[in-house]
């Protein structure tokens, strides 16, 4: 009756395949919607520390200076472009001391470096997209997540009214082999007794 009633409102129990059955409790079915529920909910709030996180890495990056931002400034190719103007910056100020503003070479290098400084600040914007990019794919897949989790809600929410019944009839089955095992028991008993007895017939004539 407890499987085909199962059967019937499809309700799947994984741990009524194996172990002591009379060591489940009376609790409703672990359904494998309510096992996957457990495993999304535990998903969902590593998403939602996940987003938290990127969340204020982005807030952060929005708010600070481009070239003062800790990913920015730990950029491997950033710091070469920063060490190389900075020869650049050098070479430039010694030859503006013994050149004219407008010498073609320090012209020249004056566009170098302008050029450098934006290529940096290419770089630098782009390391900012991608700050914002992991926040808006963490903040998305949490926000999927948790319409996910919110659906299996309502379908454990049903379940566990199918679960009364079930309940019932687990009840019953656990009582009933309670039952069968202790006259079980006690036939296995009563043959081993009725083996040793004596008794007083003899065949007199066969």
């Amino acid at each position: 009756a407890l499987l085909d009633y199962s059967r019937s409102v499809g309700l799947v129990d994984p741990s009524a395949g194996g172990g002591d059955p009379g060591a489940i409790g009376n609790n409703a079915p672990h359904s494998l919607t309510s096992a996957t529920l457990i495993e999304l909910n535990q998903s969902l709030a590593a998403a939602r520390a996940s987003r938290i996180q990127a969340e204020g890495r982005w807030r952060q990056a929005a708010a600070a200076p481009l070239m003062s931002l800790p990913d920015v400034l730990g950029n491997a190719a950033i710091q070469q472009m920063a060490q190389k103007r900075a020869e650049m910056e050098a070479q430039y100020q010694e030859d503006l001391e013994r050149r004219k503003p407008d010498h073609p070479v320090v012209q020249q290098e004056l566009a170098a470096i302008n050029s450098l400084d934006r290529q940096a600040g290419a770089l630098a914007r782009r390391i900012r997209t991608s700050i914002r990019n992991q926040y808006e794919a963490s903040r998305r897949q949490e926000a999927q997540l948790e319409s996910t989790v919110n659906e299996l809600k309502g379908e454990t929410l049903s379940e566990q009214s199918l679960g009364i019944r079930y309940n019932i009839l687990k009840r019953e089955v656990e009582t009933n082999r309670e039952l069968y095992n202790g006259l079980l028991q006690r036939f296995k008993e009563v043959s081993a007794e009725a083996a040793v007895t004596s008794n007083n017939i003899s065949v007199i004539d066969r």
